[in-house]
């Protein structure tokens, strides 16, 4: 996605995976009342907005293992924000399994993937960006768990995506767009971009019904395979 500044990558992102959500709208909209509306401006402010936003912001300053590595700490802040906000009970079974599934991601990482380059190709901001996006997607996932329990998880990702498609739309007219024009990679950068934000739609779409269906810390977990696969395909096209 070279064509496309970090800011542009992020507002496509989260306005064509909107466009896949118009479907389930009219069903949605019936159930978004006074009480669960702020709820879902946050799940969308952060598992959209923020999210979206910081891992686009890390994609271009940090290598992928590096990422993956900090991306793994999801279940982590999963099973503290449930035990500390939502007074889940605290198990050391539990907190030991995920450390052995976040050691098990590191040594698949450090044994195939992991170089001296993988450092010097991250700078400390880009890891901030992606401990960040870990944050809000993590708090979004808790949100969605415990605090709207009434919607389903296609209800609650097409009515968070609706408070904020129309802002990210308005966002792109204020970027520069002459530029990804005129760059040689537009066209696969646009393809790219299709693709991403099908991903996003199919990514949370799936997420939330797990969340839903299961547990957020259980869904968190999924989250080691999701990393594992990033990094076959980073591996795959050299990312």
């Amino acid at each position: 996605m070279k064509a496309f500044s970090d800011t542009q990558v992020a507002l496509f992102q989260i306005f064509g995976g909107f466009l896949f959500f118009i479907p389930f709208l009219p069903k949605a909209l019936k159930k978004l009342t006074k009480k669960n509306a702020p709820l879902l401006f946050l799940s969308g402010f952060l598992g959209n907005v923020l999210t979206s936003i910081f891992y686009a912001l890390a994609q271009s300053r940090t290598d992928v293992s590096i990422t993956s590595i900090l991306s793994a700490l999801v279940p982590i802040v999963v099973f503290a924000e449930g035990v500390i906000l939502y007074k889940q009970a605290f198990s050391v079974k539990t907190l030991g399994a995920i450390l052995l599934g976040l050691l098990g991601v590191a040594i698949l990482i450090f044994g195939v993937d992991f170089s001296a380059s993988s450092l010097s190709h991250s700078s400390t901001l880009g890891m901030l960006f992606v401990i960040l996006a870990v944050l809000s997607g993590a708090t979004n996932i808790t949100l969605i768990g415990f605090a709207i329990p009434k919607l389903t998880g296609i209800e609650i990702a097409t009515l968070a995506f609706l408070f904020f498609a129309p802002l990210a739309f308005v966002g792109l007219f204020f970027t520069d767009f002459q530029e990804a024009v005129a760059s040689p990679n537009f066209g696969l950068s646009s393809l790219m971009v299709l693709i991403l934000a099908f991903i996003t739609f199919i990514g949370t779409l799936g997420f939330n019904e797990l969340i839903k269906r299961s547990t957020p810390l259980f869904a968190s977990l999924s989250t080691y395979l999701i990393l594992l696969m990033t990094l076959s395909i980073g591996n795959t096209f050299g990312l």
